[in-house]
């Protein structure tokens, strides 16, 4: 009798961040799926820009934006793509969360209302804030240089494996219970390892201080999410991973947006 055969997590990886099918057998654990998450995350982020890479071709004769003023159309426009391509996923979370952080005083009534489908007020006002926000960001960003787009939600993603790895999960069951279980420092180098890419491009290209920025953004936004989470509800679950993937975004965007207006 042959054994069961199983995936090395990338597929798995690619059908749990994305919207986007891809061929293969599903890992044993779904930890061995966070090896993966900042590729994922790449992909995402190209798949999104695309588009915006080709009329700027068209219109410019370059893959950059050479309009300031279109910046902010172009940036809306990855936003947009950036969320049908992750299936709204992480923003699910983030609006879960306001709403169960928001709308509740005990652990018990906060995790009734991360489960409750409907969006509340707290959570349309948080989603409606995060959306605006990270699209002023990324204008702003796009105005200089598009591809940062790429590290900065490869960032959001590793963000997840950080999570993951610093947090027991809140509750008795759930799939973000197994990824926090089995979690693990080799899921941290292997983050890293596809981070190296994007980072070295970012050094050699003079961007030494907004490379160390963002890396910094992305850990103390991803503790912070934790520190919250932990004094609401002694852990985490995967509202609060959404969460996690779209504060990193949204801060790291902030930043390196000041910085180049500084």
């Amino acid at each position: 009798m042959n054994k069961k055969k199983y995936g090395m997590g990338l597929a798995t990886a690619v059908r749990g961040l994305s919207r986007y099918c891809m061929k293969g057998r599903d890992c044993k654990n779904q930890a061995t799926a966070l090896y993966w998450y900042p590729l994922v995350g790449a992909f995402l982020a190209i798949m999104a820009l695309l588009p915006i890479l080709v009329i700027n071709a068209i219109i410019y004769r370059s893959i950059y934006c050479l309009n300031p003023e279109a910046s902010l159309l172009e940036s809306a426009i990855f936003v947009a793509l950036l969320a049908y391509g992750s299936r709204g996923f992480h923003l699910d979370g983030f609006a879960d969360t306001f709403d169960g952080f928001g709308g509740g005083y005990t652990k018990d009534r906060i995790m009734e209302i991360m489960k409750d489908s409907r969006v509340g007020s707290f959570g349309a006002t948080a989603l409606i804030c995060l959306l605006i926000i990270k699209t002023a960001a990324l204008a702003t960003i796009f105005k200089y240089n598009l591809l940062l787009a790429i590290p900065i939600v490869m960032l959001s993603r590793a963000s997840l494996t950080l999570q993951c790895y610093i947090s027991n999960y809140a509750k008795d069951s759930g799939l973000a219970k197994e990824l926090c279980d089995g979690s693990n420092v080799r899921h941290i180098f292997s983050n890293l390892a596809f981070l190296f890419v994007p980072f070295y491009y970012l050094f050699v290209s003079g961007n030494f201080n907004i490379a160390i920025a963002m890396f910094m953004v992305m850990i103390i936004s991803t503790i912070a999410v934790h520190h919250i989470s932990y004094k609401k509800l002694s852990g985490i679950t995967g509202d609060i991973l959404g969460c996690t993937a779209e504060a990193v975004e949204m801060c790291i965007s902030i930043a390196v947006a000041f910085m180049m207006l500084s």
